[in-house]
């Protein structure tokens, strides 16, 4: 099928073969891109494991297949929805040697449950070299796919975090056996919910796959093979993986819509403020019609974003408050569009005429009984506090934030890092009240944030904020063990991350070089000076004036730039690319024109 014709599929039960079949090979399937790739000389490894697999029958074999597929660990109650009863009563004994037994009661959701994998690696090794094995591996990625499509197993769903690992394994089993349909609505779908929930790294591996075997894959039509790369770079860059979605970006020829907006949407992730423009106005250039209002403003908005970040003057913050104030005006207009808008209102450096508008979307959201969409628009409103320096309606928003997301929703991190800034203001002569202890405290909200975020773009960011608050704020009870162990982890993740945006590790760099000149140290701090490297014209007013280049004085930098904690919000403008969901119809020729 063509990606015009596509149409959601809902699929229910595993259905493929009933307990009284125990012949599989009467079940067909035609995507030859998918199985083993048997080279010459293989079939000598593991001699042992071959003859044990040659023993068993189809069933036992199928099971085989089926827990090996998976992957990780399996439930046995969940592959009960993925075999028929019969099979697994086989599995203590005739394939027992062949599978782990495990008892998950340390991972969250589980209570003390059965749980299965291949007892080794060599025996997934000797299944892929068995061409005889292909038809069952197929009927094991279908079954799969069929379960991870159910929203109602009761197995798959426990928040969040498991919606992330459905949605991951169904693309992965749809792309396995070519299904067009599945596989494009399953990464629909992922790129919305990356929006509000970060992937665990152990699926990062998995998430990379799927582009891989959709690559592959001789039933996917190329067209549907762009919107899958398009949507998984969207997903990618919510999840604060660039990485991964510079891999999917790869996959796109350069000369198309969707190629230019994940190009422009990637670049400002990555502060390239220059290829950002480039790639943004190519976007603009190329024709819209048929785009929805929420892609148009989503990139619109990544304009305006990108003309703030790469501002050289305060004449350029001017002209990009003017498009956003512009921006604002034209959608207030449409009822639907001011709601849109407040997702994504946290722009420039602090706009006072932001916090009406958000004010105004966050009524409207508690009207149509969007609880979580309205915190998440009050977590944007306080990020817009801090930065415009209205410090005590902040810290009051803060508090009741506190306890209002589910733990799987990852910009909680965003909150636990502002509640620790707002703590440290008292000292610049803005009290805060009502205030625990600042060493328990404070260190406390940077730490939780720590544990929230398991990228490297926000670690960085949130470790250096740590740094700063116990060499700066932090008073004579702090342990010296304390300061030292924070500096090693600021200075570990600077020799070890992958990411590769010279203003994220200046972040470090930066805030080691004041820490020694306040220090005295002026050797060390001229080493990490040299380490920020040349600051010229073509850099950001911003980033200029943090750095005494250029003077900030009545500017909109003049407040980031009066604290250490400049840079705290810079990874806050988690803007997500558009994702088209609801232009089915009209998709192929939108993203791929």
């Amino acid at each position: 099928k063509t990606p015009q014709s596509l149409k959601r599929l809902h699929l229910s039960g595993w259905a493929l073969v009933s307990p009284e079949i125990d012949d599989f090979e009467t079940t067909i399937f035609e995507d030859i891109s998918f199985g083993p790739t048997p080279l010459p000389g293989l079939g000598s490894r593991y001699p042992a494991t071959r003859r044990k697999l040659g023993t068993l029958n189809r069933n036992q074999q199928f099971l085989v297949c089926a827990i090996g597929l998976h992957g990780d660990y399996t439930r046995q109650d969940v592959l009960h929805s993925v075999a028929p009863p019969h099979l697994l009563s086989t599995l203590p004994n005739q394939i027992g040697e062949l599978v782990a037994l495990r008892i998950l009661a340390d991972r969250p959701g589980y209570s003390d449950v059965r749980a299965v994998r291949l007892a080794h690696d060599s025996i997934w090794v000797s299944v892929e070299e068995r061409p005889d094995l292909l038809p069952l591996l197929k009927l094991a990625a279908k079954s799969w796919q069929n379960f991870f499509a159910r929203r109602d197993n009761g197995h798959a769903i426990r928040g969040g975090q498991f919606e992330i690992e459905r949605l991951i394994r169904l693309s992965y089993y749809s792309a396995l056996i070519g299904d067009a349909i599945c596989l494009l609505d399953a990464c629909q779908e992922l790129s919305e919910v990356s929006k509000s929930v970060m992937i665990e790294r152990e699926f990062r591996d998995s998430f990379k796959k799927i582009m891989v075997r959709a690559g592959r894959s001789t039933l996917l039509p190329p067209a549907t093979k762009l919107l899958i790369a398009y949507y998984l770079g969207c997903a990618a860059l919510n999840f604060n993986e660039p990485a991964l979605a510079e891999e999917a970006h790869r996959v796109m020829p350069v000369n198309l819509l969707g190629s230019y907006v994940l190009r422009g949407f990637i670049d400002l992730k990555m502060e390239d403020f220059s290829a950002a423009t480039n790639a943004l106005a190519a976007v603009q250039a190329c024709q819209q019609s048929g785009i929805n209002v929420d892609a148009k403003v989503r990139i619109e908005l990544a304009q305006i974003l990108n003309a703030c970040n790469s501002a050289g003057t305060a004449r350029d913050i001017s002209d990009a408050r003017a498009n956003y104030r512009k921006l604002v005006k034209d959608l207030r207009k449409n009822e639907e569009a001011s709601v849109l808008l407040l997702k994504h209102s946290s722009i420039g450096y602090g706009y006072e005429e932001s916090l009406p508008l958000l004010q105004d979307a966050i009524g409207a959201l508690e009207h149509q009984k969007k609880a979580f969409d309205a915190d998440q628009a009050r977590l944007v409103m306080l990020m817009q506090l801090t930065r415009l320096g209205r410090i005590q309606e902040a810290r009051k928003l803060a508090k009741m934030l506190e306890g209002r997301f589910p733990q799987t929703f990852g910009e909680i991190a965003n909150l636990w890092n502002i509640l620790g800034i707002l703590e440290c203001y008292d000292e610049y002569g803005i009290p805060v009240t009502d205030l625990p202890a600042k060493n328990a405290s404070t260190r406390f909200y940077f730490l939780r944030a720590l544990s929230f975020r398991r990228d490297e773009y926000s670690r960085l960011v949130l470790r250096s904020n740590l740094f700063v608050y116990d060499h700066f704020f932090a008073d004579t009870s702090l342990a010296e063990e304390e300061r030292l162990a924070t500096r090693n982890s600021l200075q570990t993740i600077l020799d070890s991350a992958e990411i590769k945006f010279r203003y994220l590790y200046s972040l470090g760099w930066y805030n080691l070089m004041r820490y020694y000149e306040k220090t005295g140290d002026r050797e060390r701090a001229l080493f990490y000076r040299r380490k920020i490297g040349p600051v010229s014209m073509d850099d950001s007013l911003l980033w200029r004036v943090a750095l005494g280049k250029t003077s900030g004085k009545g500017t909109e930098v003049e407040f980031l730039t009066s604290t250490p904690f400049m840079f705290a919000f810079l990874p806050n403008y988690n803007l997500s690319p558009p994702t088209f969901c609801d232009c089915v119809d009209s998709i192929s020729r939108i993203i791929s024109a």
